[in-house]
């Protein structure tokens, strides 16, 4: 799969891993195999897997629905946890990586070096209802 997006990486892998327990058990080398042209393949593999088979122990292989539960999860922050709530849950939420913490900071909308901060600089401007809407921009 060199050179696929990231897209057409999960799409295949969704195919084979159906739900939580299915990576929580995956081999990691296979696993980072079936991964390796999204770049840093060997800790994505291992935190995939880490994170599932936490899934299954502590969620009964159900993804969490709160930023204080998803950000327990291995490789899971503030950012990620973020995305999963406006993505897969339709809350609200901003996510902020470094592209958005730049272009916030440059446009204006927020003056701060700390995702944690931007985010929240970004809560108070933006209308709740488009919080989503602005990290899928």
């Amino acid at each position: 799969m060199h050179g696929c997006t990231r897209n057409e990486v999960t799409a295949t892998l969704f195919k084979k891993y159906r739900r939580a327990a299915d990576f929580a058990q995956a081999r990691r080398t296979t696993l980072e195999k079936e991964i390796k042209s999204t770049g840093f393949y060997r800790n994505k593999a291992r935190l995939l897997i880490e994170c599932c088979r936490t899934l299954v122990a502590d969620y009964d292989g159900k993804v969490p629905r709160t930023v204080e539960e998803l950000v327990t999860l291995p490789g899971v922050g503030r950012k990620t946890a973020n995305i999963v709530l406006g993505s897969a849950f339709g809350q609200q939420a901003i996510g902020v990586d470094t592209h958005v913490l730049r272009v916030s900071n440059r446009l204006g909308l927020a003056h701060a070096k700390s995702p944690d901060k931007v985010e929240q600089q970004l809560m108070e401007q933006i209308p709740h209802t488009r919080w989503t809407a602005l990290t899928s921009l």
